[in-house]
This record gives C-alpha cells, structure tokens and sequence, in this order.
C-alpha cells in the first residue's frame, strides 16, 4: 500500500528531475529496479518475522529469528544500496567515473 502512495506521489515528480543537466533517465530506471527488489525482500523479511511469532515449537522458532535477523540485514544493505543508487541521480561526484552511463547519455 505505501509502495503504491509512493509510486502515486513521486512519478509525476520525475519530469521535473529530468528538466536538471546531468539528469539520467538511466540513473533513475536502474534506482527504481533496485528499490523494488528491496521492496520484495522487506515484503519477505516482514512475512517471515510475522511467522516466526506463531510459531510454537520453541527450537524451530530460534532458528527462524536468527533467519529473520539474517534477512533484516540483507535487507538494510539493499535499502542502503537504494539510498546510494537515489543519490547518484542527483549528485553527480557520487557517480562512478567508469559507469556505463557517461555524461553523453546524463544529458
């Protein structure tokens, strides 16, 4: 539900970013794909967090915490990871130089 009030709120905002130089439609396509994939291992992440609570044999519901703490970190890596992808649209000394994405295609 929040991804879909997201999508709503921010997709008419992207013409607007486009208007700035240096503004790639690469940049964003290539934060967006990262964010959802990210938004489908919070989906995971919090799916399995809510089983692990009803489940009762007490050495199945260790392990399952320690997997869904394993998750969580994989999932705050990738959340990081889209936070960095988000910051190279607009912030172009975060860019790596030998990116695919050269100033020709940027502008």
């Amino acid at each position: 539900m929040l991804w879909g009030l997201a999508l709503f709120l921010l997709v008419p905002q992207l013409g607007a970013l486009q208007q700035y130089p240096g503004i790639s439609e690469a940049f964003i396509e290539k934060h967006e794909e990262a964010a959802e994939l990210a938004l489908a291992l919070a989906l995971i992440t919090g799916a399995a967090a809510g089983l692990s609570i009803v489940v009762w044999n007490f050495s199945l519901r260790k392990w399952m915490l320690v997997g869904v703490f394993l998750m969580s970190v994989v999932n705050t890596v990738s959340l990081g990871y889209v936070a960095h992808l988000g910051g190279q649209i607009r912030h172009i000394e975060l860019r790596d130089p030998n990116s695919s994405v050269g100033p020709s295609e940027a502008e």
